[in-house]
């Protein structure tokens, strides 16, 4: 997997990461997401249909479809967030290189 934490939730903030994530794992087949307006823009649509991938959405209030990411966030904030220190909150760059260690 790849992540990262991101000034705000944007599609501007969505994309960098989601390019990283393909250079790193290669092109998936599916992109899952949520609803929020990040994930329902223009663009994102766009370049998931020039790259292939089906972008696929959650239904709306129904978590039970998104088990999945919503079990990946419980361990997020139980075993990572938990353990951070004030130097790994120093920066966004700082609290990704401590991100990406855990992961």
């Amino acid at each position: 997997p790849y992540c990262a934490f991101a000034l705000s939730e944007n599609t501007q903030a969505f994309l960098p990461v989601f390019k990283q994530a393909i250079l790193r794992r290669g092109l998936p087949e599916r992109l899952f997401v949520d609803n929020g307006a990040n994930y329902r823009s223009q663009h994102l649509a766009l370049v998931c249909a020039k790259l292939g991938i089906a972008l696929i959405h959650a239904r709306p209030y129904q978590p039970a479809g998104k088990g999945k990411q919503e079990r990946w966030f419980r361990t997020l904030r139980a075993q990572f967030l938990t353990r951070l220190t004030q130097d790994d909150t120093s920066s966004l760059d700082a609290l990704n290189r401590r991100l990406w260690t855990w992961v």
